[in-house]
């Protein structure tokens, strides 16, 4: 089966549906909706969903059952919740087992790969053969799965697009957009009930999501944080060039003051701007917020990597003493205006 992509984007609706021997519906269907970035390698992710009450324990009580945003952060175990509606924002640790830790690991936090996310992973499933849905061609791969969680077994089925989207990584890999994954338990003697999980992925991006789509901007009011403003010393046709692509300069330049800051997390650079210093001075001037580590809504004191807030300060006083701060952005490519 092919590998989901390591970024990517996607709306998700995740159904869940019980029936007994019959066949008829034993409880009324459940259907929720998601949206979900993730960036592996930044060691990143983003779930958009409403909390289930019977499940989402925490979350109720701290924010109550509006649609919320989780930003989690692998590079420093920080799970960031927001109230979308109030704003309202509350930090805590990642907790072992979320859906977004790796199941294999069990002694530290890791990011899970996409099929664990999903339930989808690949171990034992065979082709068999193809299928329409929702008018899309799709290569279907069947086989059981073992739920180290739940300790139960499953029947799963992945739909991946067949003449859809594909994205070559390099010459060798291939990656599969998942367009249907259905969740079968196994079914045990004299059981009645069946429990079916039904993911459907739509407008699903194989693409790095944007550092944008993981700004906790809202959460660092209860978190010490400066701000600070660099001015930048460059030629009026630079600054064209970086007004133009603005947004990728900004993104390139958390990263950048991630590291030389050693911050650990580009999560603790927010609220980046390229702006002009006031309105009688155009020089371009970047400015930015260093944000400290986060207290987390725990007794137990969880260890966030990274230098400290006025470590952190330091790093970037001694780059700039040292004359060795500096910014190198490469604009993209353009394709020729004469190019049919």
């Amino acid at each position: 089966m092919p590998e989901i992509p390591e970024a990517f984007s996607t709306r998700v609706q995740v159904t869940y549906i019980s029936r007994d021997s019959l066949g008829a519906l034993a409880s009324p269907e459940v259907t929720s909706l998601e949206e979900i970035y993730y960036y592996k390698d930044k060691g990143l992710a983003r779930r958009d969903f409403v909390p289930d009450p019977n499940h989402d324990t925490d979350i109720k009580n701290w924010l109550g059952l509006d649609p919320v945003k989780a930003i989690y952060d692998f590079n420093t175990g920080v799970l960031y919740i927001t109230n979308v509606l109030t704003g309202k924002c509350t930090t805590t640790y990642i907790p072992l087992g979320d859906r977004f830790d790796a199941v294999g690991q069990h002694m530290y936090i890791e990011i899970a790969e996409p099929e664990e996310i999903f339930r989808m992973q690949s171990e034992g499933k065979q082709y068999k053969g193809s299928h329409f849905i929702r008018d899309i061609e799709t290569d279907v791969f069947a086989g059981k799965y073992f739920d180290e969680h739940e300790n139960a077994s499953y029947i799963k089925e992945t739909y991946i697009a067949t003449n859809g989207w594909h994205e070559d990584a390099d010459d060798m890999l291939e990656y599969g957009v998942p367009i249907k994954h259905v969740l079968f338990p196994e079914q045990m003697s004299g059981e009645l009930v069946e429990n079916i999980t039904e993911y459907h992925f739509f407008k699903f991006r194989a693409a790095p999501p944007h550092l944008m789509a993981f700004d906790v901007s809202n959460c660092i009011e209860t978190i010490d944080h400066k701000e600070y403003a660099i001015i930048l010393r460059m030629s009026d046709d630079e600054k064209i060039i970086l007004y133009k692509y603005k947004a990728l300069f900004q993104e390139s330049a958390q990263y950048y003051l991630t590291e030389i800051t050693q911050v650990f997390s580009a999560l603790r650079i927010q609220r980046v701007q390229l702006r002009q210093l006031s309105l009688s001075d155009v020089r371009a001037t970047l400015a930015f917020t260093l944000v400290g580590k986060a207290t987390l809504r725990t007794n137990t004191p969880i260890g966030q990597p990274g230098a400290s807030l006025k470590d952190a300060t330091n790093n970037l006083r001694a780059f700039i003493d040292r004359n060795q701060f500096s910014l190198k952005f490469t604009p993209p490519k353009q394709d020729r205006d004469d190019k049919p």
